[in-house]
């Protein structure tokens, strides 16, 4: 062999193993995920507990090498609860390159940005959305929190064992469609069996309110129970005007008022309110715990329901990008509902043709200044 052919391969060889080298040594590019949070304003509290849950997730994943050895990256947006400045986030978020979300908060800005990640094929996932606007549609949003619809069912069927004749309604319209599927389904179950809604008061959380006149105004009919549907420091305040104004009335909530912020502010005036959410506050459960002590660990708080939500919402792409031949919204989407089953933190789920998933509902109560599940009777 002459030199030249030597000279020629040695050049070929050095030129391959210095290509090697530096494509081994060249950092993984991140898988890139989006998030449209409430970490400001009047729901920053639990929508900060909602980011955590995904923040941990995160982090957990990348200590463990990642997804196929490529980290993943958080780009977190905060809409302050606007759902105009949501849809704003997720077209910035779109504009970066990001093809998949988690989010938003409220049901209120996911239904602001549905059309929007129809449109462009955005894979979004609702981690604690329960609007039934937001289910039974073949779309790009999944869902993972149970209907409203349902809890207001549930709640009704409550209502009519505990003998209670006649029943209000008082609702935050900032997130309308949240309380409208709900009330609907509370309507309709109680009245259905001979009871009455007696009235059903409306108020916004965005402007100047009284909590006192919100409560006179739903008691004014003397109703034996009032279900209020709105945020965590909304509803404390309102069980202590409408305890002050009368002492026995019954109340019930939902599963967005459930944070520490409704104990702490509702005081004994929260105490025997009850409700439906898709969780068991007081687990035992090792998974539950162990995500229970790092959660605490990581944040100095405990974790919520939503933050529970917000992690298995990561774990859960985690599982559809392992697999996915593809990481764009269509085949994603496609590897997620082939998948059906899931492992939840505290059940199994399974998510529908449409995306949405499937949840048993647990009966909890205020108990002693925290949540508590009691044994609920069969549905009717």
């Amino acid at each position: 062999m002459d030199a030249k052919r030597v000279l020629i391969l040695i050049s070929i060889i050095v030129l391959t193993a210095g290509l090697a080298l530096y494509f081994g040594l060249k950092e993984p590019q991140p898988i890139r995920l989006g998030y449209l949070g409430t970490i400001s304003g009047k729901f920053a509290a639990m929508g900060a507990s909602a980011r955590n849950g995904a923040l941990l997730a995160i982090e957990e994943i990348n200590a463990s090498g990642g997804v196929n050895n490529r980290p993943i990256e958080l780009q977190v947006m905060d809409d302050g609860g606007d759902p105009a400045v949501c849809l704003e986030a997720a077209r910035e978020l779109y504009q970066d390159g990001i093809r998949t979300i988690i989010g938003p908060f409220t049901t209120a800005s996911a239904t602001k940005i549905l059309p929007y990640i129809n449109q462009d094929r955005i894979l979004t996932i609702g981690p604690a959305n329960a609007g039934e606007n937001l289910a039974n549609a073949d779309d790009f949003f999944i869902k993972l929190f149970p209907s409203t619809k349902m809890m207001g069912e549930l709640t009704a069927q409550l209502a009519v064992r505990m003998n209670l004749s006649t029943a209000a309604v008082i609702t935050d319209h900032r997130n309308k469609v949240f309380g409208d599927t709900m009330i609907a389904g509370f309507k309709a179950v109680y009245e259905g069996r001979g009871k009455q809604l007696v009235d059903q008061v409306e108020y916004y959380s965005n402007e100047q309110i009284s909590h006192f006149d919100l409560a006179e105004i739903a008691l004014r009919k003397h109703p034996d129970g009032v279900f209020i549907i709105s945020s965590p420091i909304d509803t404390a305040m309102l069980a202590q005007n409408l305890k002050k104004n009368d002492p026995d009335v019954v109340l019930f909530t939902s599963a967005w008022a459930i944070s520490r912020e409704l104990i702490e502010n509702g005081g004994p005036a929260a105490e025997g309110m009850r409700f439906y959410v898709p969780f068991i506050s007081n687990d035992q459960s090792e998974r539950f715990l162990k995500f229970k002590h790092s959660y605490e660990a990581r944040f100095s708080e405990a974790p919520t329901h939503v933050s529970i939500f917000n992690y298995e919402a990561v774990r859960i792409l985690k599982r559809v990008l392992e697999h996915a031949e593809a990481t764009d919204a269509v085949m994603l989407k496609k590897h997620l509902l082939g998948i059906q089953k899931f492992e939840g933190m505290q059940s199994d789920f399974t998510i529908n043709e449409n995306g949405d998933a499937q949840r048993a509902l647990f009966l909890h109560e205020i108990r002693n200044q925290s949540f508590q599940p009691i044994m609920d009777q069969d549905s009717e």
